[in-house]
């Protein structure tokens, strides 16, 4: 890692810090933002193209989707149909 003397030496003035993460030189987030968006095009691209990709990562999380779904559906109707409590009853 380069200390913030060399990095001064460098560029020729002290680096500039993050507001949010003060250890953190502004520069380094802005390199480690700019490699996140290439790696998640990469992941999108392939994950459009390549069916066997798509298959074995997204399949099981569509899988459980559908299934939460299903459930969460089932859950309304039964609570739609459901017959009134008693009025004037126990409320426990």
């Amino acid at each position: 890692m380069v200390t913030p003397e060399t990095a001064e030496q460098w560029i020729g003035e002290k680096p500039q810090t993050s507001v949010l993460l003060p250890e953190l030189p502004v520069a380094m987030l802005r390199n480690a933002t700019l490699l996140v968006g290439f790696g998640s095009m990469y992941v999108a691209v392939t994950s459009m193209t390549d069916a066997d990709h798509r298959q074995q990562f997204f399949a099981p999380i569509i899988d459980e989707i559908e299934r939460i779904l299903t459930v969460h559906t089932v859950y309304v109707v039964l609570r739609e149909t459901a017959p009134a409590p008693p009025a004037g009853g126990d409320s426990r």
